[in-house]
């Protein structure tokens, strides 16, 4: 790896986390971070939490293009990781790292700085470009609240309370509780209020945002989606 010294300007995102060792690709050029570093700075050496992570977001690339090119494989079995890709690493979706001292630090440093810049913008256009972007890509967002770890979430549309969105149902199940238009999303226990009975396995999609409620046999980046959830009743 090269030294740190020798490398380009550090990106927005690698410059929040100065003790971080990067060095530079030998695929593409990019600077990057291998995912043992990573796991080293935020998350208490769990590497193999956050390659399940990582590769669930590689699982899901064809649902994100725009970020096909975050995470490198490595014939070690390791991942280098470019500046937009270390924002993926350590996000929560679908997973629920142990959260430390520094990756909180991280995660509010980098608020900051997205904030900062919108209020840049804003105070130069008038237009806030943060709520603009809310508003077009989710229509139906209409309560943000943090949870019990601080974390801000969307609220359940019919409790109110900031919980994560429940399984999905096949579409024709889906419509009956649910009609054409809904906005928001319904956490677990109000789907079922909804349906007036508990779900069932039958119920469900097979597909990667149900890991966890459903049985995925080996597949261990499925199985690892949702550490926590119920797996459901056959029947």
């Amino acid at each position: 790896m090269a030294n740190v010294a020798t490398l380009p300007p550090r990106a927005p995102v690698f410059a929040l986390a100065p003790e971080l060792r990067l060095h530079q690709s030998k695929l593409d050029g990019q600077i990057v971070v291998n995912s043992r570093e990573v796991a080293r700075v935020f998350l208490r050496d769990d590497h193999q939490q956050l390659i399940r992570h990582i590769m669930w977001s590689i699982w899901n690339d064809p649902m994100q293009p725009n970020y096909h090119d975050e995470f490198q494989q490595r014939p070690d079995g390791t991942v280098d990781i470019t500046s937009h890709g270390l924002l993926s690493a350590l996000s929560h979706w679908g997973f629920e790292y142990e959260e430390t001292e520094r990756h909180r630090e991280f995660t509010d440093a980098w608020n900051d700085v997205v904030f900062a810049k919108v209020r840049e913008i804003e105070a130069k256009t008038g237009r806030n470009i943060m709520a603009e972007g809310i508003k077009k890509f989710f229509p139906g967002l209409r309560m943000l609240k943090r949870d019990a770890y601080g974390e801000l979430r969307e609220c359940c549309q019919d409790c109110s309370e900031p919980v994560p969105a429940g399984p999905q149902l096949h579409d024709e199940l889906w419509a009956t509780v649910a009609p054409p238009g809904t906005d928001g999303f319904l956490c677990f226990d109000c789907v079922e209020r909804r349906l007036g009975r508990r779900l069932t396995q039958a119920d469900l999609k097979r597909c990667p945002f149900n890991a966890g409620w459903i049985e995925f046999g080996a597949d261990v980046s499925a199985l690892q989606f949702a550490r926590g959830r119920r797996l459901l009743p056959e029947a």
